[in-house]
């Protein structure tokens, strides 16, 4: 299904606007900015980088990797930290953020027209988490101390990673 102009990908909303395939637009649907394309973004030139162990091959600077990644594990972590909810649960709960509650009738359409029935099989709801990009931390919410836990792991020497990169 489409929706703000795009049919396969993410939309990230955000306060202030939105971003969908390679441009970012303000709530009233305003273009702001547009990426270009340039062949860089193909998923097919990181794994080649990785075997031939060429930063050229990369096509791209690894930390735009970085970057656009950690919108996907920051989705995921405060999914990690949260809670199986009832439908009226979550929407009680997301009373506040026409954002959010927008989102999650438009979640729940997209179920029904799959064949996913919320009561029957239950959300689970994430906490609104604040996270501060200069540091790489979580800021504020409720769960703050388990999502912080979740942005690294135990690694195993030699691959451990630097508290400070």
């Amino acid at each position: 299904e489409e929706h703000k102009g795009t049919n396969n990908g993410s939309v990230i909303i955000c306060e202030n606007g939105y971003m969908s395939g390679a441009a970012v637009y303000d709530n009233d649907g305003k273009e702001i900015k547009t990426f270009q394309n340039d062949g860089a973004f193909g998923r097919s030139y990181f794994p080649k980088g990785i075997r031939s162990r060429k930063r050229s091959d990369l096509r791209t600077d690894i930390l735009e990797g970085h970057i656009s990644t950690s919108l996907c594990h920051l989705a995921n972590i405060s999914y990690r930290v949260g809670f199986t909810a009832s439908v009226g649960e979550i929407k009680e709960r997301l009373q506040e953020s026409g954002i959010a509650r927008e989102r999650f009738s438009r979640f729940q359409e997209h179920l029904k027209a799959n064949g996913v029935n919320l009561n029957n099989i239950p959300a689970t709801l994430g906490p609104w988490l604040e996270f501060d990009p200069a540091t790489e931390t979580f800021t504020g919410g409720s769960h703050v101390n388990e999502a912080n836990a979740l942005l690294r792991r135990n690694y195993r020497e030699p691959f451990v990673v630097p508290e400070t990169v």
